[in-house]
């Protein structure tokens, strides 16, 4: 019987990657948007008039009744019709530095507009409204990954595909996810309010979370961060960036960080890849001989933070000659 090795319950199951986006292909699919952080700069908008004419570039949430609107964000983000001009300085200037992503959707801009508004917050099971961005690339990944097909066809809305940047350029990689495919005939999701033939829209109330939502969540948030720790430890050490080093690697990472979660007691996440590194780092037999380190990583004493700075000052000078 084969048996599925435990990292695939890390590997994303909707979001992919892909290349970097060629214009050629992005005009030939469904109508290609910009949404562009309104935070980004201060003459965002002077930028992009410089570039193209469009003459419906739209800050998202004008008028709208929200703080970040009259505070850093001002009236953004700014959604505007993608062409080939704009589309090259985008890839120099905004898209690498998550500064804004690609939207396929409607050819109407007020059926894109009107749904982007909706997504300003999302509903906690607990009825608290939490603000949310496409811009935020982890959480919009996550939300992907985490919610079932019919609240993720809810979030998606009109948007047939978004197309983002991690940023880190160059390490940084091109992502994409499709909107869930919907029968023909199908039911529409509930509290969402399907687009009528006419250009008038009617949008969906604000995503609405479950407990069971908010669980899948959390799983996603793990899984990203364990992807993320081995990228950055295929590039930190060399020893496991060949293709054949991967199952190694992740084993190593399953491993240590159970360690760190039980029985060390580590909770967040920058302490979770601090563990994770040292272990990398340092030979297995600082840890297997070394019965002081692991009462200076259990000291109930110290924070987390200062059980895993004196750890490695430990560890370094065990390395010492």
């Amino acid at each position: 019987m084969h048996t599925i090795p435990a990292f695939q319950r890390y590997v994303r199951r909707l979001v992919y990657t892909v290349a970097q986006p060629d214009w050629t292909t992005l005009e030939h699919q469904p109508r290609p948007w910009l949404c562009l952080h309104g935070g980004h700069s201060e003459t965002l908008l002077q930028e992009v008039r410089s570039i193209c004419r469009h003459l419906n570039q739209q800050w998202v949430w004008r008028g709208l009744d929200d703080p970040r609107a009259a505070q850093a964000y001002r009236q953004g983000p700014l959604l505007v019709p993608l062409d080939a001009a704009l589309y090259a300085h985008a890839l120099v200037h905004w898209l690498p530095q998550q500064a804004g992503l690609i939207v396929l959707g409607p050819e109407d801009g007020q059926v894109l507009l009107q749904h982007l508004q909706r997504l300003r917050t999302v509903v906690a099971s607990d009825g608290f409204a939490i603000p949310f961005s496409l811009h935020a690339a982890r959480a919009l990944e996550e939300l992907c990954e985490a919610l079932p097909a019919q609240r993720l066809a809810q979030f998606f809305g009109p948007i047939q595909q978004l197309i983002w940047h991690t940023g880190g350029v160059p390490a940084g990689e091109w992502l994409c996810a499709d909107a869930p495919a919907r029968p023909a005939q199908a039911e529409p999701v509930p509290g969402e309010v399907l687009v009528q033939a006419s250009s008038a829209l009617l949008t969906p109330a604000a995503l609405s979370l479950t407990e069971s939502d908010e669980a899948a969540l959390d799983q996603a948030s793990h899984a990203w961060l364990m992807r993320d720790c081995a990228r950055e430890f295929r590039q930190r050490f060399p020893a496991y960036a060949a293709p054949e080093q991967q199952a190694q690697l992740w084993q190593k990472l399953l491993q240590f960080v159970q360690e760190a979660r039980a029985p060390l007691g580590f909770t967040k996440e920058a302490d979770l890849r601090h563990y994770m590194a040292l272990r990398l780092a340092y030979p297995p037999a600082c840890f297997a001989e070394d019965s002081a380190l692991w009462e200076l990583l259990m000291n109930p004493q110290l924070d987390s933070q200062q059980r895993l700075s004196a750890a490695q000052a430990q560890l370094q000078a065990w390395m010492e000659p």
